[in-house]
């Protein structure tokens, strides 16, 4: 497919394109000449110049689970084999300070896990993975204190489907997810009855995938930190319905910085929602194929987007609207928004500061 694919953008557009060029000389054109053949249409117009798009970042490609530890553990961390009980160990800190480290391999939950203050749960990278028994529908982890503090999650994967079977066709394991009927089955909830109860929630290169509920929903907290994640297709249309699950959900959180992470491919979400947040930062992140908006942010006040692309969301790039007051302090600075299928950016009855954006190809200017 890639010979038509190059010779239009290309040769007929006048586009550059090395990374596909790339794959056809190394790989694809070596082993057919009737795809070269078929692939090519002629005769065609030729242009003489040629495009070269700007090159707006480069791929976030330290998000998320790596293929280690990214940080030292301390001598006394309790390791956990797979078979063995998560929650035991976690449990047996008693609320003090320790770490809790899941070994190589699939740790399955009879439960949701609940997290109690002071504990760090790490894993040793992408081999340490995470997932209620197949017939649980849950959460994998929540809040196991009324006022959860201190808590780290760091270094594992949050596997929200209901086996780690990858099927020659991964198109058909997302479709069984799409439908309302789908296993409701989410990443991560940390929530409290009332705003700041939990605060100082640390997660740091985890990984969130397969949920049909949110990947992480946060509610009722403060002080929250996201580095280096890396959370994709989560959000389906699980009851209470399409577009009220997402791969990042804030309700009533302050005090939040996100940086360096991705929020992609939600089925029927957002990449992030916010609703009554505040004194959210958020940095250099990746926001892209989304079927709701890349960022939305509902009664927002002194929200900071910089330096993230936003690209190919069915919706919006951006989406900032009050529907009572008119919100305050929403500043978005040297972003990237394009190739969205509504706006790139979307303002509806908000103080907004923006500077320097980069709006290109959306669907509606």
């Amino acid at each position: 497919i890639y010979e038509g694919i190059y010779d239009h953008y290309h040769n007929v557009e006048g586009l550059e394109m090395p990374y596909t060029w790339q794959v056809i000389t190394e790989h694809t054109r070596p082993h057919s000449s009737i795809g070269v053949l078929m692939g090519i249409k002629a005769p065609a117009a030729r242009n003489s110049r040629i495009i070269k798009k700007p090159l707006f970042r480069k791929a976030l490609l330290r998000a998320g689970a790596l293929d280690s530890l990214t940080a030292k553990a301390p001598a006394d961390a309790v390791l956990v084999q797979p078979g063995s009980s998560v929650q035991a160990a976690v449990d047996a800190l008693g609320g003090r300070k320790g770490w809790v480290i899941l070994a190589p391999g699939v740790h399955e939950l009879d439960s949701a896990l609940k997290m109690h203050s002071n504990v760090t749960l790490s894993g040793a990278g992408l081999s340490s993975v995470i997932m209620l028994k197949r017939q649980v529908r849950d959460f994998t982890i929540v809040s196991g204190d009324p006022a959860l503090h201190d808590v780290v999650l760091r270094d594992f994967v949050v596997e929200g489907a209901t086996d780690t079977i990858r099927h020659a066709d991964p198109n058909d394991e997302h479709r069984r997810r799409l439908y309302m009927n789908a296993a409701s089955r989410g990443g991560i909830k940390f929530s409290a009855d009332s705003s700041r109860e939990i605060h100082n929630i640390r997660l740091i290169h985890l990984t969130i995938l397969d949920c049909t509920e949110s990947g992480l929903s946060v509610s009722g907290a403060s002080d929250i930190t996201l580095d280096s994640c890396n959370f994709y297709y989560n959000g389906s249309s699980v009851v209470p319905g399409a577009g009220l699950h997402h791969n990042l959900k804030l309700d009533h959180v302050s005090e939040c910085r996100i940086t360096g992470s991705r929020f992609d491919d939600s089925p029927w979400g957002s990449g992030i929602f916010m609703n009554h947040s505040k004194d959210i930062v958020i940095s250099g992140i990746e926001a892209a194929r989304n079927r709701c908006s890349g960022i939305e942010c509902s009664q927002g006040e002194n929200i900071r987007v910089t330096g993230s692309l936003l690209e190919g969301n069915d919706g919006q790039g951006i989406n900032a609207y009050s529907v009572l007051n008119e919100g305050e302090n929403v500043g978005l600075f040297n972003n990237v928004l394009r190739n969205n299928g509504a706006y790139g950016l979307r303002i509806n009855n908000v103080h907004a500061h923006t500077q320097r954006n980069v709006t290109v190809d959306n669907g509606m200017h």
